[in-house]
């Protein structure tokens, strides 16, 4: 409604296929609840994101299986990510259908690995563009991939992890979830980076893995993390704007965000982001987290300092 104050909710089950291949794909994250008009309401892509691309010509909404192809013509590897499988809107959607996120689990897999591609560590899948790594926040799809499919599985949870592998500390259902994912096989375990650092206890301004990454060591698994390039101090006080990009830590502590751990005690500014990557990438045995990949917003910091630094 007009000038409500509430923000409108659309869900992608409201439409079939053919009614979403008709829209353009653009991101429209930031909103004012309180426009009069469709134009004043939608602000855009948030500033740790770029709708240039988007804006240039009209990109139409495509399948899984339509996206999928278009990554085998480019030579690209796969990483689908299934979300919100635990919201009550999807799962009253899929019941009303017959179906359940086991079902979209399946559909998912069944869908990668009939468009011919394999395990990321599979020895028969080291060319470009023949790989696959699916990712998702619950632990009950990550477990039902691991255990029914030949790809490789990623878990991205948000929870600090406890200070050692026998989940004694906070946290504990989180870190049991991992217990059990890892114990089962699963490839990657994602936690965001201010799960995976700390500043050194020392003084020294350094940046050290956290307790949390050391559990995650100890447990043997191979570990990813999300997002690099976001803002890491946001304006509360105007919530409405569209935040300033930013591209790393801003040395502003209490701010939260993704170096919420380091700001003002190991990041100060901007720059400071090849700090926190070189202790990410860095092996645990030289003294960092040694995480496998990260994603990014904007690739150009991370590819950089992985093709130029970390692989030297």
């Amino acid at each position: 409604m007009p000038g409500s104050g509430a923000r409108a909710k659309c869900c992608t089950y409201d439409f079939d296929a053919a009614e979403l291949s008709q829209l353009c794909s653009v991101m429209d994250a930031s909103v004012d609840v309180n426009a009069a008009t469709t134009a004043e309401y939608h602000r855009g892509a948030p500033a740790f994101r770029s709708s240039g691309i988007a804006e240039s010509r009209c990109h139409s909404v495509v399948t899984l299986a339509q996206h999928l192809t278009w990554l085998k013509t480019k030579k690209l590897d796969a990483i689908p990510e299934l979300k919100d499988t635990q919201g009550a809107g999807m799962t009253v959607f899929l019941e009303s259908h017959g179906k359940d996120w086991i079902f979209l689990a399946d559909t998912i897999a069944q869908q990668v690995a009939a468009a011919g591609f394999t395990a990321v560590w599979n020895a028969d899948s080291a060319q470009r563009g023949q790989r696959a790594l699916l990712q998702t926040f619950d632990h009950r799809v990550a477990a039902r991939w691991e255990s029914t499919q030949p790809l490789s599985t990623e878990y991205m949870y948000s929870e600090q992890m406890p200070p050692d592998e026998d989940c004694t500390d906070t946290a504990e259902y989180e870190c049991r979830n991992v217990q059990h994912l890892v114990g089962l096989g699963v490839d990657v375990i994602s936690p965001p980076i201010h799960s995976l650092v700390a500043a050194s206890p020392s003084g020294d301004r350094s940046i050290v893995p956290s307790e949390g990454a050391l559990a995650l060591q100890a447990m043997g698994v191979a570990i990813g993390s999300w997002s690099a390039e976001r803002q890491g101090c946001v304006d509360d006080s105007a919530p409405l704007a569209v935040q300033p990009a930013a591209a790393g830590p801003c040395g502003a502590a209490g701010t939260g965000g993704y170096y919420a751990p380091l700001e003002g005690e190991a990041t100060f500014q901007h720059m400071d982001v090849l700090r926190v990557l070189d202790t990410l990438f860095r092996p645990a045995s030289q003294g960092g987290v040694g995480i496998v990949a990260l994603f990014a917003d904007f690739p150009a910091t991370v590819a950089a300092f992985v093709n130029c630094v970390a692989e030297q």
